[in-house]
């Protein structure tokens, strides 16, 4: 199971897989996600969108023309079926990462420009799936751009599986309420101004007991299928935004120990009296870093300790 399979035999099954499906639901679906979660997240040099794909087994076993070859194999069964109108997707995650967005852009674009010159100008990836699986904190600048760059490929775009996780442990305060609240108006304000080109919104689940990330209340509805101030945000974002300006976030609050550390590269004993300030504020889809940050301080300075767990550290 560690070994990849070869090229031509890995193609094969991949070709059957997709012309199995594609044949057996026929006309009854609009699109399909041909290939998903395929890029890294934050890519570091996003033009080299190959570079930048993910080390998934497709990605072994074929390359990374596998993107590619699965499109080209879900065309040829299009193709055979010219009365079907269906469109063909990638869609991915943390699409709201400028540099993940450039990444996802610039492979959609070769392969589209490279279809073209030999099929007269007729698209290989019909349109990109933004998943938006945002939190609170994310900015919705960062999703228009984007939004546009998207859209500037003259393929259809889809908001794929809306949510706005907001408080933790299945607790939400009405302050945090609010705040998504705000950002669901925000992000349907910007679906309003480009309807045009986007082709459907889909909530990823229905109420918030019910949703992958429950725990973080993610929905417009709560487990008692109550409306949240997100479902007003969604009914008339202008109205929301108007009634509720944001306040500005509330700083994580501590009070810092009279102590004087040791300052070489070691934790030493000091800090163990410190009270810990939790300092997560995701920004991604997934999670990933924590942090907890201390403070101490003496009559020349204030010393501050912040400590950072997670599974794979980077520059």
């Amino acid at each position: 199971n560690t070994i990849p399979l070869g090229r031509e035999e890995a193609l094969e099954n991949m070709r059957t897989h997709i012309e199995t499906v594609m044949e057996h639901y026929g006309d009854k679906v609009i699109s399909w996600d041909v290939v998903n979660e395929a890029m890294n997240d934050n890519p570091p040099n996003p033009t080299n969108w190959e570079g930048s794909l993910r080390q998934a087994p497709w990605y072994q076993a074929i390359g990374p023309d596998y993107v590619e070859q699965a499109f080209l194999a879900a065309r040829e069964v299009l193709d055979a079926h010219p009365e079907w109108d269906i469109k063909l997707y990638y869609n991915d995650y943390n699409e709201d990462n400028q540099n993940k967005a450039q990444a996802i852009y610039s492979m959609v674009k070769a392969i589209n420009d490279k279809y073209a010159q030999t099929h007269s100008g007729k698209l290989l990836i019909d349109g990109v799936g933004m998943q938006a699986h945002y939190s609170v904190n994310t900015n919705p600048d960062n999703v228009k751009l984007s939004l546009e760059k998207f859209i500037s490929l003259g393929v259809e775009v889809s908001i794929t599986e809306l949510d706005i996780t907001a408080g933790s442990n299945y607790q939400l305060s009405e302050k945090l309420a609010e705040a998504q609240g705000y950002l669901y108006a925000q992000l349907f304000d910007l679906f309003k101004t480009h309807a045009a080109n986007i082709e459907r919104v889909t909530f990823w689940g229905l109420d918030d007991s019910t949703s992958w990330r429950s725990t973080s209340n993610p929905l417009l509805f709560d487990k008692n299928l109550q409306a949240k101030p997100a479902y007003y945000g969604v009914i008339d974002p202008d109205k929301y935004m108007e009634e509720h300006a944001p306040d500005l976030a509330e700083a994580n609050q501590a009070t810092a120990k009279f102590a004087t550390p040791i300052v070489d590269g070691t934790v030493d004993s000091v800090w163990s009296q410190a009270a810990e300030i939790p300092i997560n504020r995701y920004q991604m889809a997934w999670q990933g870093a924590s942090g907890v940050a201390k403070a101490v301080w003496d009559n020349q300075n204030l010393y501050l300790l912040v400590q950072v767990s997670d599974a794979q550290l980077d520059k």
